[in-house]
Order: C-alpha cells, then sequence, then structure tokens
C-alpha cells in the first residue's frame, strides 16, 4: 500500500535522516537546494505541529517526506514568480525521498498523491520551487503537472517557481474516491469507525486529519513502463490513522 499521511512527532528522526540523506545526494549530482543549516530538526518539528508535515508510506516504512502549507509562504510573493493566479494555494517543500527507494520513481506519483489531497481538502491550486540545476525535478514536476512560471529569491539564491493547478478529471477521480470510502465507512459496524472522521463545515477534509491512499488505477498511471507497483486502496479522512 502506498499511502501519503501526516506525520507525526515521532516520525521527526526519520524525517530529518531522510532529509540530511537528500542533501548528501544533491550534492553528489552536483547541485544545492538545501543549506546545511535547513532544514533542521526543529523546522522539521514545527512543519508536523502544525500539522504541515506528511510522510509518504510503503508497506508500513517511511519512503519519503515532504511539507505542504496551506497558508501561502512570503518569499513567493516574489513579483518574478510571475504565478498564473492568485488562487488560495497549498505550497509544496522540502519533498525528500529515502535512498531505499530512489530508483522506485516514487517522486512523480507523490506529486499525483500530493494533488489528489489537495483535491480532498479543497484546494485546486498549488505552489513550489525548484532549484535551478535540478534538471531532473523539473522534468518530473512538468511530466505532472507543474508549470515554470518565473523565478523567486531564496537563500540568496533564485529558483524557479512552478505552479499546477488541479484539472477537473483530477477532481472528479477525488471525488469518486471520497464517494468509495464513505460507502465503505457507512458498511461498517458503528462501533468500529472512528468518532471523528468527519468533514469539515466547509465541505472540505480537515487537513488535520487527513490520509491519503494511492489510488489503484491513479497509482498504476503514473508507474513507470515495466515496473511492479502494487497499490491498494483509496482516499478517506481518519484522525485515528496518525494520532
Amino acid at each position: 500500500m502506498h499511502k501519503l499521511q501526516r506525520a507525526g512527532m515521532q516520525d521527526t528522526e526519520e524525517c530529518c535522516a531522510i532529509l540530511e540523506d537528500g542533501k548528501k545526494y544533491q550534492r553528489a549530482q552536483g547541485f544545492v537546494h538545501w543549506p546545511d543549516d535547513y532544514p533542521q530538526k526543529r523546522d522539521v518539528a514545527d512543519d508536523i505541529s502544525h500539522h504541515a508535515g506528511y510522510i509518504y508510506v510503503i508497506d508500513g516504512q517511511i519512503a519519503a517526506c515532504l511539507s505542504l502549507h496551506l497558508d501561502g509562504e512570503p518569499f513567493y510573493s516574489d513579483p518574478r514568480a510571475k504565478w498564473r493566479t492568485d488562487s488560495p494555494c497549498a505550497v509544496l517543500q522540502n519533498l525528500a525521498v529515502a535512498a531505499p527507494f530512489r530508483s522506485r520513481h516514487l517522486a512523480g506519483e507523490i506529486l499525483d498523491a500530493v494533488g489528489l489531497l489537495c483535491c480532498v481538502l479543497g484546494i485546486s491550486y498549488i505552489r513550489t520551487d525548484i532549484t535551478m540545476p535540478n534538471r531532473r525535478m523539473q522534468h518530473i514536476a512538468e511530466k505532472h503537472g507543474f508549470v515554470r512560471c518565473g523565478l523567486v529569491s531564496w537563500n540568496g539564491g533564485d529558483h524557479f517557481s512552478y505552479d499546477r493547478i488541479l484539472t477537473r478529471s483530477l477532481q472528479k477521480l477525488a471525488d469518486e474516491e471520497m464517494a468509495r470510502a464513505a460507502a465503505a465507512r457507512k458498511a461498517q459496524p458503528a462501533a468500529v469507525m472512528p468518532q471523528d472522521s468527519v468533514p469539515s463545515h466547509t465541505g472540505a477534509a480537515d487537513p488535520a486529519m487527513a490520509t491519503m491512499v494511492m489510488p489503484e488505477r491513479l497509482a498504476r498511471a503514473t508507474a513507470p513502463a515495466g515496473s511492479s507497483m502494487v497499490t491498494t486502496g483509496t482516499v478517506h479522512v481518519s484522525a485515528s490513522s496518525n494520532p
């Protein structure tokens, strides 16, 4: 099972290790996205405490970590960013894949899982930034619906600004998966249903409770040719999934 879920404080150390190893991997590839002093443990813990820290779990193992902020990013106000819309957005940052999973082409799958989660949360627009030498990630982002817009300045250097306007087809898929999950929950005995697994008054899921299990049909669509990816599940919202 491939699952994007909110990280818990117990995941802090493992997320930090993944990010530190990611810094070394980037330097081995000839570029630097994260400086030595960021992100540190306090940054990871702060994201988690504000419900912005997420992990991508495969068969019970943390395969990647990322942050997903719903309250914007100050340095994204750079006028050179040339964002395509001023709509409310999610900000995707600090995506790092653990070394044992790097050969499994997960980055694109994770981007699509984030897109589905945003649809579930009632958000149709995502922003991110990618350092200029990281051509591989630029290619993956563009392949999965992101468009290069302009530039943002961070840590003394320029990064490319990217955004993704989520499509109606992706929203439809998220709606279908939510309906399927709701039907499955309805079929469960009331005694085993989480008492706080309810949408917010806005009709979208509460980001503090969000878990996104990669739908099989989307995972198949994003898997590289010849891969043996096996995924099952659906979108659901449950506080009990990650205390």
